[in-house]
C-alpha cells in the first residue's frame, strides 16, 4: 500500500483581489477598452437551494489595469420569452484581478458568504435567469458588438450564440437542494488564475458539499463549495507580501513537525504546517485560504494511484520553540462555513474540497502585525491513500475593515465581513424582438478595437419589445464604489505529486501568461 506524496511548497502567481477604504480617483483615459477575455465569467449558477432564483453570477477582471463595464450588457435567454438583456450602470468599473458579484437577492442564500454588488431581481419578473440556458457579457449596444465572455449549456435556447466550445450540459430534473456552483479551474498551468480555453465543458467543473449527481449530467459534482467574490471579499496578497516557510527549518518538510501523519492507509489524517509572515505594512484580523486543486470526492484521476482526501476543521496543536528560537504556536483553520458554525451556509457536512476556503483561528481582537508570523496547519482527512496535489492561496482582510459582533465563545470565530456602503441596484430586462449578430468571441483575445478592425460590422441597437414583458420606471443608477488598481500578486500554492516510494520526480509545470492589447477606442 503507497503513502501518500510528501509535500513542497512553491511559490505561483494568483489573483490580486482586494478592496481599499480610499480608492484614487480614476481618470476617464486610463481606462482600457475591456475586450473579449478581459473580464470573465469566474463562477455561477442559475439556481439554487433558495429556489428557481437562487442565482448569482460571479466576473473577474483578467488584466493588471482595472475593467470599465459601465453601460455593457448582460444578454441571456428564456425559453418563454427568447433572448433578453439587462445593462450594467454607470460606474460599474472591476478593479485589476478583482471580482463583481450580481444576484437575485429574493432567494440569494449566500449572503453570510459574500453580499452581491448588483441585485437582479424584479417582482415582476419571478425568475430572472433561467436555469441551463445560456448567458453572456458583451459590448454596449450602440458600439460594435463582440463578445466579452460567454457559457452556454448544450440543448439550450439560440445555443449557438452562447455555448464556447463544448457546452456544459444540462441538468434534466430537479437539483439536489444543495449547496452547489459551476467553478473555472485554476491551476499552476494558468499561474493560479481562472482558466479560459474558450471551451466551457473544459474550462468549467461543478462543485457541490455533497457531491450528489445532477439528473443528465453525466460526471457527479465534484466534493467543494460554491464561493462567490464580490468587492467586500477578502484581499489577495502575493508570497512575497505573505512568505511561507517551515514551522521547523531543521527538519524535512515531510516529518514532524512539519507534516503530521496519523493512522494507516485509508485511514487517518494529513496535517501540514506553515509558518506565514507578514511583510505588508498593514495589520490584519482575518487570514483565509481558497483550495483550486485537490484529489477529492469526484474528482477526476489525473494523477494515476490518486488520493482522495477532504479539508476539514482542526484544533489548535502543539506549542514549541523551534531551532531558530522562536516560539511556534500552530493554529488550527476553520472550514467555512463549517457545521458547528452558527452560520446556515454553504454547510459542507462531507469536508471541503474544490474552492472551498478555511481560515486561520485567531483569538478574538488578535491581529497579525506588520513583521508578525502565524503559524497554521491545514487539517486534510484520508480516505484513500495515494498520490496528490494540493493547491491553495491567500485571502485577507485587513483589521482596519470593521468586524461584525463577537460569536459566542462556545463556537468557532466566524469570517469578518466588512461594513461597507454598497449601492444595490433594481435591473430590469429588455425583451429582444431581432437578435443583434453578435462578434464571435476570438480564440485570441483582442481588445475591442481590434475586434472591430477586423471587419465587424458595425450592429444597430437591438429594439426591444413594449408590450411583452411589464417594466417599470428604473431610477438613476447610483455608480458602485471604485476600487484602486492593484499590481498582480502571487500567493501560496501547497503542491506535490512525487510518491514517498516510487520517488517519482515533480512534474515541471510552465507558467503561461496572456498579454493583452492595450488599445484605447
Amino acid at each position: 500500500m503507497r503513502k501518500l506524496s510528501r509535500l513542497r511548497l512553491p511559490a505561483a502567481a494568483a489573483l490580486s483581489v482586494g478592496l481599499a477604504s480610499a480608492a484614487p480617483e480614476v481618470r476617464a483615459q486610463d481606462i482600457i477598452p475591456v475586450g473579449p477575455g478581459n473580464v470573465l465569467i469566474s463562477e455561477f449558477r442559475l439556481s439554487g437551494p433558495g429556489g428557481a432564483s437562487d442565482e448569482y453570477i460571479e466576473f473577474y477582471c483578467n488584466r493588471d489595469t482595472d475593467c470599465d463595464i459601465s453601460n455593457y450588457v448582460i444578454q441571456a435567454h428564456d425559453p418563454s420569452t427568447g433572448d433578453f438583456t439587462f445593462t450594467l450602470p454607470s460606474g460599474f468599473i472591476i478593479s485589476a484581478r478583482q471580482f463583481a458579484l450580481i444576484a437575485d437577492t429574493s432567494q440569494y442564500t449566500l449572503n453570510d458568504y459574500s453580499q452581491p454588488d448588483l441585485d437582479v431581481h424584479n417582482p415582476e419578473i419571478p425568475d430572472f435567469f433561467i436555469d441551463n440556458q445560456g448567458f453572456q457579457l458583451r459590448t454596449p449596444v450602440l458600439d460594435e458588438p463582440a463578445v466579452i465572455d460567454s457559457v452556454g449549456f448544450i440543448g439550450g435556447g439560440n445555443s449557438e450564440n452562447y455555448i464556447e466550445g463544448t457546452g456544459l450540459q444540462p441538468a434534466t430534473g430537479a437539483r439536489p437542494s444543495d449547496q452547489y456552483a459551476y467553478v473555472r479551474k485554476r491551476t499552476l498551468v494558468t499561474n493560479g488564475t481562472p482558466q479560459d480555453t474558450n471551451d466551457n465543458a473544459a474550462d468549467f467543473v461543478l462543485v457541490s458539499v455533497t457531491g450528489t449527481a445532477h439528473p443528465g449530467i453525466t460526471a457527479p459534482p465534484v466534493l467543494g463549495a460554491p464561493g462567490p467574490k464580490s468587492t467586500s471579499s477578502p484581499k489577495t496578497y502575493s508570497d512575497a507580501e505573505w512568505t511561507s516557510s517551515l514551522v521547523e527549518p531543521a527538519e524535512s518538510k515531510d516529518v514532524s513537525p512539519n507534516r503530521v501523519r496519523t493512522g494507516a492507509g485509508n485511514t487517518g489524517t494529513l496535517s501540514i504546517r506553515r509558518s506565514i509572515t507578514n511583510n505588508t505594512t498593514e495589520s490584519f484580523d482575518y487570514i483565509g485560504f481558497r483550495v483550486i486543486e485537490i484529489p477529492t470526492v469526484n474528482s477526476p484521476n489525473t494523477l494515476g494511484d490518486q488520493a482522495q482526501l477532504r479539508l476539514v476543521t482542526s484544533q489548535n496543536a502543539e506549542t514549541f520553540e523551534n531551532s531558530q528560537g522562536r516560539t511556534v504556536v500552530i493554529r488550527g483553520t476553520i472550514l467555512e462555513f463549517d457545521p458547528n458554525s452558527d452560520k446556515i451556509e454553504p454547510q459542507q457536512p462531507n469536508g471541503g474540497g474544490l474552492n472551498s476556503s478555511i481560515h486561520a483561528s485567531l483569538g478574538e481582537g488578535e491581529v497579525i502585525a506588520p513583521g508578525e508570523t502565524v503559524d497554521v496547519q491545514f487539517l486534510l482527512n484520508v480516505d484513500r491513500a495515494g498520490l496528490y496535489r494540493f493547491f491553495l492561496y491567500v485571502e485577507a482582510f485587513p483589521a482596519t475593515v470593521t468586524p461584525l459582533a463577537p460569536r459566542a465563545a462556545s463556537k468557532p470565530r466566524e469570517p469578518r465581513q466588512p461594513v461597507l456602503m454598497r449601492h444595490i441596484l433594481n435591473l430590469k430586462r429588455g425583451t429582444i424582438t431581432v437578435i443583434t449578430p453578435i462578434v464571435k468571441k476570438a480564440k485570441k483575445k483582442t481588445a475591442v478595437a481590434a475586434t472591430a478592425g477586423a471587419g465587424a460590422t458595425p450592429a444597430t441597437p437591438a429594439p426591444t419589445r413594449a408590450n411583452t414583458t411589464p417594466t417599470r420606471a428604473t431610477p438613476t443608477p447610483t455608480p458602485t464604489r471604485r476600487l484602486n488598481v492593484a499590481p498582480r500578486a502571487r500567493a501560496f500554492i501547497i503542491s506535490t505529486r512525487k510518491d514517498a516510494f516510487q520517488q517519482r520526480s515533480t512534474r515541471k509545470r510552465s507558467k503561461k501568461s496572456r498579454a493583452f492589447a492595450k488599445q484605447k477606442r
